[in-house]
């Protein structure tokens, strides 16, 4: 007889796997319903409709893929009832509920539905299906839009209207042309908090991500130690940065502002947290977001990209076969060496904070923040390196 060792605690649960998933589409439709709704009222009755229809257009797009995935069956089986159930199973409309609030609302529709065909099919059904994929499949699209379509992923319809944060300007991009570590914004604390910017979809409604997170841990659909972990470990190694910097007691609030812009909140709680693509073993949880967590303040302060939260995620996805593997069936036989590798890559990203701040010295008052239109693209004149930007996020 062969006996499997696993983690305390130990609980029976009546929830089914269709229940969990359909919880956490009502609270993604809740933050949806959120965006549409903030797009009508803020920006105007065109933006509300473009953001509702990019939602219509992915959910359709990925029941139309299960409908022909499926098609085979029902032919061969005449049950209909269970046609619609393998439909309803495949949770592929979760999926494209979340790339559409990982798109800005000037996606082009096309590429809407093609990163949804990309996200279900590819990144989905050549693996297997639900269950069996190894990286989050609406990330998968989200980086595909990103790489192939990037002049397409807009934060306005139309001509460029201007470069503030509140029309156009990804936040992140504009952070990262005054050099990341300075004391000037374009855009209030407040306004963050509340989703007031440009952005994806989803990823600005800051203090509604909370609120469905922590309901969301609470119903025990996701798991809050991948959530915490990520966010702390940003939001620590940020504070590190400003030190380092020379932002002062500034640190706190630019620390603070560095979890509530881009996709870290929105990541933290919809993508990482994929039961599929994530470790099973409690501590692996936590290594994983830990990881995750170095990769995103690596790229997004380092690399030529603004953000990093995508790439990050299918970063961790790629290690989580390793992790489950190396603590499978383990207790308190590998503590130590938990402990160890969250040591590690806690010191890593702390490390890389202290570097990264002491060789981007905030100038303080003296920097320049003049903002220059071109055809597609906004630029950033300061006397801190500058980047292009084009739209995007996440």
């Amino acid at each position: 007889m062969t006996f499997i060792k696993t983690n305390a605690p130990h609980m029976r649960t009546k929830r089914s796997t269709f229940g969990i998933m359909i919880e956490l589409t009502i609270a993604l439709l809740v933050l949806y319903i959120s965006a549409v709704a903030y797009n009508f009222i803020q920006r105007g009755a065109n933006y509300g409709v473009h953001a509702l229809l990019i939602g219509i257009l992915a959910v359709v797009t990925a029941l139309v893929c299960d409908a022909v995935r499926y098609l085979p069956k029902v032919i061969k089986s005449k049950n209909v009832k269970e046609y619609i159930s393998d439909i309803g199973h495949s949770y592929s409309y979760v999926t494209a509920l979340i790339l559409a609030m990982l798109l800005p609302v000037g996606t082009s529709y096309y590429v809407v539905v093609v990163c949804t065909l990309i996200s279900v099919v590819v990144a989905k059904y050549l693996f297997g299906g639900f269950g069996y994929n190894p990286f989050n499949p609406a990330v998968v699209g989200r980086v595909f839009a990103q790489l192939c379509f990037s002049g397409k992923l807009k934060n306005y319809l139309g001509s460029n209207p201007g470069s503030t944060i509140q029309t156009g300007a990804s936040i992140t991009s504009t952070m990262q042309s005054l050099g990341w570590v300075t004391t000037q914004y374009d855009i209030s604390l407040v306004d963050t908090i509340l989703g007031n910017y440009a952005g994806t979809l989803g990823e600005t409604f800051a203090f509604i991500i909370v609120i469905l997170g922590v309901y969301l841990a609470i119903r025990n659909v996701i798991d809050w130690r991948i959530s915490v972990t990520y966010v702390l470990t940003i939001f620590v190694t940020c504070l590190v940065i400003g030190f380092a910097g020379g932002l002062g007691v500034n640190s706190f609030e630019w620390a603070f502002r560095q979890i509530l812009i881009g996709g870290v909140l929105f990541g933290a709680v919809f993508c990482l947290t994929d039961p599929v693509t994530s470790p099973t073993n409690q501590a692996g949880k936590v290594i994983f977001a830990l990881f995750a967590a170095f990769v995103t303040v690596a790229i997004r302060y380092q690399a030529s990209a603004p953000e990093g939260v995508a790439y990050s995620i299918l970063f961790a996805n790629l290690v989580t076969p390793a992790i489950n593997l190396v603590l499978k069936g383990k207790s308190n036989s590998l503590k130590w060496q938990k402990f160890t590798a969250m040591g590690v890559l806690l010191v890593c990203s702390l490390v890389f904070g202290l570097v990264f701040g002491l060789n981007h010295k905030v100038s303080n008052e003296s920097e320049n923040t003049n903002l220059t239109n071109t055809t597609e693209t906004v630029s950033y004149v300061s006397e801190m390196p500058s980047d292009i930007y084009i739209e995007g996020g996440f």
